[in-house]
């Protein structure tokens, strides 16, 4: 029995950010139990060391999930794959232009459900 790609795309998708919750999740749980945020320890450089890696994870993780959702807001996957590269490689001032720009053109931010697309387009 075959799937359809659509499918293969949403289980994809379930996986791909599943797993980056489970990986976020356990990181910064992880770096909780061993180096407590508070009391701040900026004397330690173990502790330091720890804190800036857990919020790289931490900000990546975020980042990757900001870049699903522009990538399937984009019109071309192309645009939202530069935008998604410069999310990634630049930070986010990026992030920042894309909302800016995005609602310069006078598109909204709201995610929509498929159900209401759906509604409108009968």
């Amino acid at each position: 029995m075959l799937q359809s790609s659509s499918s293969i795309v949403h289980v994809s998708m379930l996986t791909f950010y599943a797993i980056l919750f489970v990986v976020t999740l356990a990181t910064i749980a992880s770096t909780l139990a061993t180096f407590p945020l508070f009391p701040l320890q900026l004397d330690s450089i173990e502790w330091s060391n720890k804190w800036l890696g857990t919020t790289v994870i931490d900000y990546y993780g975020a980042c990757l999930c900001f870049s699903g959702v522009v990538i399937s807001s984009e019109d071309s996957y192309v645009r939202g794959f530069l935008w998604v590269l410069s999310f990634n490689m630049l930070g986010s001032p990026f992030c920042c232009l894309w909302v800016l720009v995005r609602i310069y053109r006078g598109r909204h931010l709201r995610l929509e459900s498929r159900r209401h697309l759906d509604f409108e387009s009968h």
